[in-house]
């Protein structure tokens, strides 16, 4: 099993990473998401878990990328930390999952559970529809981002 973590916080790395790799998950660790996002059709990754807090917008790239790839078809993104945006979009999508940060053992269990669910089949309309949808969350938290 291999697991890539997208984050600028090393302890948050090590914390999650550590327990991983005694259960024998390989983990590598990026920091530049538009590198992962080139590398993840060769690496394909388990999972992929990137803390929302460092890349409040690319995540939605990288589910985007992970849930409409078929070169990507067994793998999962975990968002970690507070909920995505757009829930009700999000549930549409069969490769997403979200995590908080609350404590080491409940990252690492969700982080195993969410890389061990198989993929749903879901309907080409639904998978049509939850792609109109996450790009719409995408362009509202990018137009959101800007004024801010």
């Amino acid at each position: 099993m291999l697991a890539v973590i997208l984050s600028e916080d090393e302890n948050l790395f090590q914390i999650v990473a550590q327990p991983l790799e005694e259960r024998g998950v390989s983990v590598l660790r990026y920091r530049d998401p538009v590198k992962l996002a080139d590398n993840l059709p060769e690496i394909r990754p388990d999972f992929v878990a990137v803390r929302g807090a460092d890349y409040p917008l690319h995540w939605m790239t990288l589910l985007a990328q992970i849930e409409f790839s078929s070169s990507l078809a067994s793998s999962r993104l975990v968002l970690l930390g507070k909920s995505p945006p757009d829930e009700s979009v999000l549930k549409q999508l069969s490769r997403f999952s979200c995590i908080k940060e609350t404590g080491v053992s409940s990252l690492v269990e969700g982080l195993l559970q969410g890389a061990a669910k198989h993929p749903g089949q879901g309907l080409p309309s639904t998978k049509a529809k939850a792609k109109k949808g996450l790009m719409a969350a995408a362009e509202r938290a990018a137009s959101s981002g800007k004024s801010g």
